[in-house]
């Protein structure tokens, strides 16, 4: 079998954002006629909508022909030799095919008694040709769609059959050694809708009485639908089916389920006819029930919000009936056994199941703008408490860091992985055993590129998450739940471990997992562990679980989970270590008391109040975005800070931090700046503008795509809307940040959007955006001869060095954008807004 490997590709075509995912074989030359078996990845469900297929064949013909003319006079002699190579379905029909031929045409003389193929009367003719020819599958059938989806691979026959024609007068004689060989793409194309429901009662109900509820389908995805969309509607015991209307949607219903279809392509940002169910409620019903409906269309990108709950009360229901349960997911830790067994804690039938609205505000932001106190909600609405409101002081850590540890590893020198090498060793437990966590073997190596066994990563699970131990190092690893050994017991300490197996150790070790983390439908045991891996940028894209990894790979992945560890002993430790110059930083460091970081979607059917207490973060990242600017060296200082901003953007389709010189955009990227390479202009100015779009993206605030009443108006910035992209830009920007309270504008009333901002300025903006400067702060003095002692500023310069992120060039200079970058990095760090504070945890290990 050949092993196959593929590639995503993202294309942008108008509004429809098509991506490519392709896969290769290769068939080696062989004798033909042939037939072989092509091998290919087929389209992972849940990627998106499978909407076409292109099968691209290249066919090559390698070999000879020989020809002898056999008459006594000379004549002309000519061949076409021909492959075709198909590709087709089990069943013979071909789904696309090649053809490669070769022509020759030549005077031979008179047999000239020898048949050797040579002398005047012989010829041999060296053949070699490829051909490419591509077929594209649209409109994919059932069936198709059924051969190409999976997670398996796909078997298709491929043929080749030859032929070479001679034509001449007279008699000859011919051989053809031919050998023929393919090399096959074959590319999905998918797009990536995304359908979301939801019920709106029309009025109150009664027993006895019909009463109507509106079901509101809608595209949030990027894509539109490429198929039928399916809303299916269960109706609660005591209710009534009456009727299912709206325009284009078909209905039927079986007992008390509605079923109704809409076979329009539903283009992204745009809601179907509403679906209107008429229903009646008899005497049976409870005075409180729950209904639930789903919709559900092919190549859906995320289920978890295609289903609704909602609550009902009915009047002149009945008191003594028991209340319907919302439906519940259980909540799982996976183990790293392989054998896992899941804790199940349901909702309480009286628990009514949270689910986001308006009211929250965009984006799970602020409920009402304004200067003053707001209550936080996280990505899902869900109300923070007050202890997560604000960072608190680092505690005291229970490791140590030994920067002049007398040790060297001589075969470290030069390695790829010698940087995390040397952090990993000169770390120490700083109480019990004392062990450094890396000390390697007794001859002076280290062994970078040895596999690993099982007692070695059990032993640095420990010490790297303060937890000094006695006696034998598997037994001890069992005791503290880091290991659980094989289904027969055995611990197999001096076993190599293999990539899962080493991921899920980790993980569970430093209970970077956090509890509830759970995947729809896992196919393996240590899929949640991988998922979480690749999500947090723990693992490449084509991490293979069954590999055997190295001590050297090890050390990065160490260091990486241990910045994911909640335990801001651990984690506060790790965030102090400048990795690039393994050099240890002595100013004080802030953490958040939370249990998980970063992309996490909480279980559905789960409730605010009984959620383990958790961040979700405003913020997402996003690895995949097609826009690069061409002017930022990666070798840049501020490379890194630039590259996390322009990932990062408003949770869940919002506008990004940075977008490259010349993007207005507003919510939604403009379609020239969707992908590309573009200018950032990093030693350019920045401008108030950009100082400003960045402060409302940063904190999680969506720029208006209109202007909001009642804020002031800046004598420079026309509150009208013209159609211009820079205009209509800023006016979107400051009217937004004005009914935020972040800018009110100078003296004179102007605003002066594309003047120049000085470090001062910039310094104020961010923290007072951020809100990093804690109530009650006591600014200290600093000596700058630039400045006043009593400035203004004097606030936001003090806490920006008492935090070590005070720019040393003159404060009262123009700032460069590429300056900027890291400014807003370090204030996000310190930002007031924890699920701010939670976003930046998260991405902390790409900081490294």
């Amino acid at each position: 079998m050949r092993w196959v490997l593929g590639f995503v590709l993202f294309l942008l075509t108008g509004s429809v954002h098509a991506k490519t995912l392709s896969f290769s074989d290769t068939i080696p030359p062989m004798v033909v006629d042939w037939e072989d078996i092509l091998i290919l990845s087929k389209f992972p469900p849940g990627l998106g909508a499978l909407t076409g297929i292109d099968v691209n064949i290249k066919a090559s013909i390698d070999g000879k022909i020989q020809v002898e003319n056999l008459e006594n006079q000379s004549t002309t002699i000519s061949s076409l030799t021909n492959v075709d190579i198909m590709v087709t379905r089990s069943d013979g029909s071909i789904i696309a095919a090649s053809v490669a031929d070769v022509a020759t045409e030549d005077q031979f003389g008179a047999y000239d008694g020898v048949q050797d193929f040579h002398g005047s009367s012989g010829r041999e003719y060296p053949l070699s040709v490829a051909k490419e020819e591509k077929s594209t599958l649209t409109n994919l059938s059932k069936e198709d769609l059924a051969l190409f989806t999976g997670t398996d691979f796909v078997e298709l026959p491929v043929v080749a059959f030859g032929e070479t024609v001679f034509t001449g007068i007279g008699h000859l004689m011919a051989e053809a050694k031919i050998s023929a060989a393919a090399s096959i793409d074959v590319t999905y194309t998918y797009t990536e809708p995304n359908v979301s429901l939801q019920i709106i009662p029309a009025g109150a109900f009664a027993i006895g009485k019909q009463t109507t509820y509106t079901i509101l389908v809608r595209n949030v995805g990027i894509d539109e639908t490429v198929d039928t969309i399916t809303v299916t509607d269960v109706l609660p015991a005591g209710f009534t089916f009456v009727s299912a209307s709206g325009a284009k949607w078909t209905c039927t219903h079986a007992s008390q389920v509605v079923t109704c279809m809409h076979s329009d392509v539903l283009a992204p940002n745009v809601s179907l006819a509403p679906l209107v169910i008429v229903v009646q409620t008899n005497s049976t019903v409870a005075s409180s029930v729950s209904k639930t409906a789903s919709v559900n269309t092919r190549g859906d990108v995320y289920m978890a919000n295609n289903s609704a709950t909602i609550g009902l009360f009915i009047a002149g229901g009945s008191k003594n009936e028991e209340i319907p349960s919302s439906p519940s997911v259980p909540r799982s830790q996976p183990t790293v056994s392989h054998s896992q067994a899941f804790d199940s804690e349901e909702l309480s039938p009286t628990e009514e199941v949270f689910r986001f609205s308006e009211e929250h505000g965009a984006f799970g932001g602020p409920t009402k703008p304004g200067s003053g106190s707001v209550t936080l909600y996280d990505a899902q609405g869900c109300p923070l408490s007050e202890e997560y409101q604000r960072p608190h002081p680092l505690p005291e850590s229970c490791l140590i860091f030994v920067p002049d540890r007398p040790l060297r590893f001589g075969d470290s020198t030069g390695h790829p992985y010698e940087s995390f090498i040397e952090v990993l060793k000169k770390i120490q437990l700083k109480e019990g055993s004392m062990d450094f966590l890396l000390s390697g073997y007794g001859d002076g190596n280290v062994g970078p590129d040895d596999p690993l066994t099982r007692e070695a990563l059990t032993k640095l699970a420990l010490l790297s998450t303060c937890r000094p131990f006695t006696g034998d190092i598997m037994e001890a690893g069992k005791r503290a739940g880091v290991i659980q050994g094989d289904p027969d017991g055995s611990l197999r300490g001096m076993n190599h471990v293999n990539n899962a197996e080493a991921l899920a150790i980790l993980i569970r070790s430093a209970n970077a997992l956090p509890k509830g983390y759970v995947l729809y439908s896992p196919r393996t045991w240590y899929e949640p562990y991988v998922h979480f891996a690749q999500t947090h940028r723990l693992v490449s894209p084509n991490f293979d679980p069954a590999g055997i990894m190295t001590r050297g790979e090890l050390t990065k992945l160490v260091l990486d989970i241990m910045a994911l560890n909640p335990d801001p002993r651990i984690y506060g430790f790790i965030a102090q270590i400048d990795f690039r110059h393994q050099q240890w930083q002595s100013f004080q460091n802030f953490y958040t008391p939370m249990t998980l970081v970063g992309r996490f979607e909480p279980q559905e059917g789960s409730t605010c109040d009984t959620r383990v207490p958790h961040i979700l973060s405003c913020l997402a990242y996003d690895p995949w975005r097609e826009v690069t600017f061409s002017d930022v060296d990666p070798k840049d200082l501020f490379f890194r800070d630039i590259d996390l901003l322009r990932r990062t953007r408003i949770a869940p389709q919002g506008d990004y931090v940075f977008s490259g010189h010349g993007n207005h955009s507003t919510g939604v990227q403009q379609s020239y700046f969707q992908h590309g390479a573009f200018e950032f202009q990093p030693y350019r100015p920045a401008t108030r503008l950009e100082v400003v779009k960045i402060a409302l993206v940063s904190n999680c605030i969506p720029i208006l795509d209109y202007i909001p009443q009642g804020t002031p108006t800046f004598t420079d910035v026309d509150k009208k809307l013209t159609g211009g992209d820079l205009h209509d830009f800023t006016s979107r920007v400051f009217y937004t940040a004005a009914l935020h309270g972040i800018i009110k504008g100078y003296p004179d009333g102007s605003a002066r959007p594309h003047a120049n901002v000085d470090h001062l300025e910039v310094l104020a903006i961010l923290q007072r955006s951020a809100g990093a400067v804690p109530e009650g702060y006591e600014p200290k003095d600093v000596s700058r001869p630039e400045l006043q002692s009593d400035g203004w500023y004097r606030t936001y310069v003090s806490f920006a060095q008492e935090y070590h992120f005070l720019p040393s060039e003159s404060l009262t200079h123009p700032v460069p954008r590429s300056t900027l970058s890291a400014l807003l990095v370090k204030t996000m760090q310190l930002s007031e807004d924890i699920r701010v504070r939670a976003y930046m945890t998260s991405v902390g290990a790409l900081m490294h």
